[in-house]
C-alpha cells in the first residue's frame, strides 16, 4: 500500500508533460558547427568568434557574442544557446514562429511557461539523451 501511495505521489509531482511526450530524432541537430556530444577544443570555438571561457562546477562555459557553449571535463558539448546570428542545421533561428519548428520537428512535443518569455517549446531525444527547447 505504502509503494502504491509513493508511485501515486511521483506521477503527480513529476512533469507529466515530459512523461508522456514521444521521443523525437535529434541526433542530426547542430547549430553552426557545434553539436551536442561532440568533442570541442578553442581552436573551433573561436572559429565563430571572440568568447570568455569559465570554469563551471561540471566543465567550462565558453561566451560569445553569439552563443554560449558549457562542456563537461572531458570537453564534449552538454548545451548550446544560441543567438539571433545562428541557426539549427534544420533552419530553425531565433524569431521564427513556434509553426516552421512544428513543421521541421513534429508533433511530438511539450510546452511550459519560460518565466518572463512566454511559452517555450520542447523536443525529447530518449536515444540520444538530448532536450531541444525553443
Amino acid at each position: 500500500m505504502l509503494l502504491l501511495i509513493i508511485v501515486i505521489l511521483a506521477i503527480a509531482l513529476y512533469p507529466n508533460q515530459q512523461l508522456f511526450t514521444s521521443s523525437t530524432d535529434l541526433s542530426h541537430e547542430s547549430i553552426e558547427p557545434f553539436s551536442l556530444h561532440m568533442s570541442v577544443d578553442e581552436d573551433t570555438l573561436r572559429s565563430v568568434g571572440e568568447f570568455e571561457r569559465s570554469l563551471q562546477p561540471d566543465g567550462y562555459g565558453y561566451q560569445s557574442a553569439t552563443y554560449y557553449v558549457h562542456t563537461n571535463d572531458a570537453h564534449e558539448i552538454t548545451s548550446i544557446s544560441m543567438g539571433e546570428d545562428l541557426q539549427t542545421s534544420s533552419g530553425i533561428q531565433i524569431g521564427d514562429p513556434a509553426k516552421k519548428a512544428i513543421d521541421v520537428y513534429g508533433d511530438d512535443y511539450y510546452t511550459y511557461q519560460e518565466m518572463g518569455l512566454g511559452e517555450a517549446i520542447v523536443y525529447i531525444d530518449r536515444d540520444h539523451n538530448i532536450k531541444f527547447t525553443i
